[in-house]
């Protein structure tokens, strides 16, 4: 049984030691207009083999729940909606701080797992390290361990304003798609994964609007990741001024990913002004099942000898439309982009999609080679980015700090690339 500790200070947080056992949970009777405020549930004694507790679970249907201002941190999962008992209704994730889940044995822990949602607002929380920890021996990443992994039986998702870092493997995956808006992505090895769904029906629908991702990882030596964002499965959206920048962790890059294999491919996307600037590795284009794609005002620039665009497969290009694009390489002008086999230039690409407006050109933005680093000194941390989760990781309601929020660190680095 969790026991509270008598010893808080004036911002801290009343904590609750679970030891190796869950925290809080409905999964006996569904409750509703409900909030839970200001908690921190620790599994103190957990070590990753001695059970498999979760944090915060609700198993039976809630409507209009609200979790603000928590910390849960060292669970197996720290917090799971799961609509077993029935669908949840309006439940809403604020200003939380969600770290460290893990486990020693083969189950899929991490940070966030939502299913059977009907309403679901993730907003200003910090994501950090959940589905694996470095210090404990056999709490290694996989691919099934994640910051946030979001069903695609969930749906009307809105996930804003977070900070979600550190990942096992994906940062955010929002299989249902939504609204994803104004996040600040940290060095997951698959920052984001908008889309997907096992059904061959399903055209999910996404606004994916200002978002910053940087860095990537590996997922192991034998997984190699650094992927930025990932798109499948959407019938219609919106893909615009999201930034990914500054990969050097992830070894086998991509900065935005169109997969149009699984489920109903990828249709009626309107892709504009977002921009990848050194991150290593192409915008990749899988399989073949493209309609309707806009590609237009966006800016590539990369520096370490990658092509701008990979397209491995032929009779995908009907399905694009490319329109005034900025593109920049280091290799050879013959050899910008890849498609159906074979490299060629920026000129042919443009003739086989009817694209009379994109060029070639090194873009100069206003501070683009300011980092995490930089940003962390500039708001009073020491210079890293373990300074600044471990900063974001002490907000609360009483220790409150704007720069440390995804929002703001998302319109910081944007300015630096001259978008909204």
């Amino acid at each position: 049984m969790p026991t509270r500790s008598a010893h808080r200070t004036s911002t801290a947080r009343p904590l609750f030691q679970c030891g190796a056992s869950d925290g809080l949970t409905v999964h006996s009777t569904a409750v509703s207009d409900v909030a839970f405020v200001g908690l921190h549930l620790d599994a103190n004694t957990y070590n990753g083999g001695n059970g498999a507790p979760y944090g915060i679970s609700f198993l039976m249907p809630c409507t209009r729940v609200l979790v603000e201002d928590c910390k849960i941190e060292r669970f197996f999962v720290n917090m799971r909606l799961q609509g077993w008992g029935g669908t949840h209704h309006d439940l809403k994730l604020r200003r939380s701080v969600i770290a460290d889940a893990y486990t020693t044995g083969s189950a899929h822990a991490g940070g966030l797992y939502c299913e059977i949602v009907d309403g679901l607002l993730i907003e200003e929380c910090v994501f950090d390290h959940n589905g694996w920890r470095d210090n404990v021996p056999g709490a290694m990443a996989t691919i099934y361990r994640h910051n946030i992994y979001v069903q695609d039986t969930t749906s009307n998702v809105v996930v804003r304003g977070n900070i979600i870092a550190r990942g096992g493997s994906h940062g955010l995956q929002a299989r249902s798609g939504g609204i994803v808006q104004n996040n600040f992505l940290l060095g997951n090895s698959i920052n984001m994964h908008v889309g997907m769904s096992f059904s061959s029906t399903v055209a999910h629908v996404a606004s994916v609007i200002g978002n910053v991702i940087l860095d990537g990882r590996n997922i192991s030596a034998s997984e190699p990741r650094g992927w930025g964002m990932t798109l499948q499965s959407l019938g219609s959206g919106e893909i615009a001024n999201n930034v990914c920048a500054h990969n050097t962790n992830g070894y086998l890059p991509m900065s935005f990913d169109f997969d149009s294999g699984p489920g109903t491919g990828l249709s009626n996307l309107s892709f504009h002004d977002n921009v990848s600037y050194k991150w290593g590795g192409p915008v990749n284009m899988s399989s073949n099942r493209f309609s309707g794609i806009q590609l237009r005002n966006n800016t590539l620039q990369d520096f370490f000898g990658s092509e701008m665009i990979h397209a491995n497969y032929g009779a995908l290009l009907p399905g694009i439309n490319s329109s005034n694009n900025r593109f920049y390489t280091t290799l050879a002008t013959n050899a910008w982009m890849f498609y159906n086999g074979q490299n060629m230039s920026l000129t042919t690409w443009k003739q086989l999609v009817n694209d009379t407006t994109s060029i070639a050109s090194q873009v100069a933005f206003p501070r683009p080679n300011e980092t995490i680093v930089q940003y962390d000194l500039a708001t009073g941390g020491s210079g890293s980015l373990d300074s600044f989760m471990s900063r974001a990781r002490n907000q609360s309601r009483l220790n409150w700090n704007s720069q440390l929020v995804g929002t703001n660190g998302a319109a910081y680095f944007r300015s630096n690339f001259g978008l909204p």
